[in-house]
């Protein structure tokens, strides 16, 4: 009876995890946000009669983050003097919050894997809910659409426009990967091309920098596997089947137009992988210049606004600005523009330095394992997390984006050799 109530606790905590991923439910109905509220409670309700926790170098850490995140709230109030940054408070406490839980309730290597399938999951119907889009018109209660280089734009089932591009790379390094998706190329090949094609419909410049990176991440991080993989039969396949489905994508004329548009408007017009013929340049083209801009020049800006207090203290949840639902009378707050940002100007020195002790030693931790294919696959997924991190606000705090990310920092914890508790028996 214990066994089966464990199960169900688990299945809670994926239904709540699903929920948090598809933020997009919550524009049909308040029912969304009762259920949310239920899953949780009904999983503090399991931590209460567990009454244990979670010991080891990095839940430490991430105890350390948490709590100051706690105290942050009470200098907002002290430096806003106004109630305008109450807003922020369930944004930055979703993701956390959550990670707690899972520190207590998620033991085992193959919860851990059922997670990252269920990521993958979510990230493909997102894609799916993009092209659907382009084919059917608009999805009423979906964030707003947009348009670039006079062509729709849509948002995903994940949320905002931005999103899907921040983690197409994370999708596709799941399918390369053989932690998840073993010896089914058809189903791989499958999955590649629904995540390709809706970064390039979703016309988000960060999709096709993050799909070029995820493919530099795997070949550099998990090399072996694929020469281990490689067979004539299975390149033949692969080969056969990438060149059919490419033929056919071709034939349709809005990919086409799509791909020529978003690679035009992300590497500029000068390039063999876009002709730019016809394409309206309404944004600047990625390079090292923009992404400098993007790190430094609003920081630039918000020290000048918020002075020195900044480095010590921040200025509470009004330095993460507009991510974190924080304006002055609905005018939003300057923004940094990149998440690192966002935890300086939310918390200063002390609060960007606990979470990088907490990133790196995550990361440490996973890397050490070579054999480890799960803790290899978190680590290429932290490694695209901070590439967003470098020019998308919020990252750290958005579910889609960072729940990967929070969810490894308890698979590294159980793996650590300083942690207290039983490390996990990787089969």
């Amino acid at each position: 009876m214990i066994k089966n109530f464990q199960i169900s606790i688990f299945n809670v905590l994926n239904f709540l995890l699903i929920l948090l991923l598809l933020s997009s439910l919550r524009n049909i109905s308040s029912i969304y946000h009762f259920f949310v509220v239920l899953s949780f409670g009904v999983l503090f309700t399991r931590v209460i009669i567990s009454y244990s926790i979670a010991s080891g170098f990095i839940a430490s850490i991430f105890y350390i983050f948490f709590f100051y995140s706690m105290w942050l709230v009470c200098w907002s109030a002290i430096y806003m003097q106004s109630l305008a940054f109450l807003p922020g408070i369930p944004r930055l406490f979703l993701v956390l919050v959550f990670s707690f839980l899972v520190f207590i309730l998620v033991k085992k290597e193959e919860h851990f894997k059922v997670m990252l399938k269920i990521f993958l999951f979510c990230y493909v119907l997102a894609a799916l809910s993009v092209i659907y889009q382009i084919i059917y018109g608009e999805i009423s209660w979906f964030a707003d659409g947009f348009v670039r280089a006079r062509l729709d734009r849509y948002a995903s089932i994940l949320g905002s426009l931005t999103i899907y591009g921040s983690i197409v790379g994370y999708g596709l390094i799941m399918v390369y990967s053989t932690a998840l998706v073993e010896k089914k190329l058809l189903l791989k090949i499958l999955l590649f091309f629904i995540l390709l094609s809706g970064a390039f419909f979703s016309l988000a410049k960060s999709g096709i920098v993050m799909i070029g990176l995820s493919i530099i991440i795997y070949l550099v991080f998990d090399f072996k596997s694929i020469i281990q993989r490689t067979s004539f039969k299975s390149l033949f396949y692969l080969i056969s089947f990438l060149t059919i489905a490419t033929l056919i994508l071709l034939q349709s004329e809005e990919f086409r137009t799509y791909y020529n548009a978003i690679v035009t408007q992300t590497i500029g017009s000068k390039s063999i992988l876009s002709s730019g013929t016809g394409v309206l340049m309404d944004s600047p083209s990625v390079s090292i210049e923009s992404i400098t801009k993007r790190l430094f020049h609003w920081s630039s800006e918000m020290l000048k606004e918020y002075g020195n207090i900044a480095y010590i203290t921040g200025v509470g949840l009004q330095g993460g600005a507009g991510t974190l639902g924080i304006t002055d009378n609905g005018v939003d707050f300057i923004s940094a523009h990149n998440a690192l940002g966002d935890l300086f100007f939310i918390g200063g020195l002390p609060y960007l330095l606990i979470f990088l002790i907490l990133f790196f030693s995550t990361q440490l931790v996973l890397f050490v394992d070579k054999n480890d294919q799960i803790g290899r696959l978190f680590f290429m997924l932290n490694m695209l997390l901070m590439a967003n991190a470098f020019v998308a606000s919020g990252s750290f705090f958005h579910p889609a984006i960072s729940l990967p990310f929070w969810i490894s920092i308890v698979y590294a914890n159980s793996k650590n050799s300083f942690s207290r508790i039983k490390p996990l028996t990787i089969k």
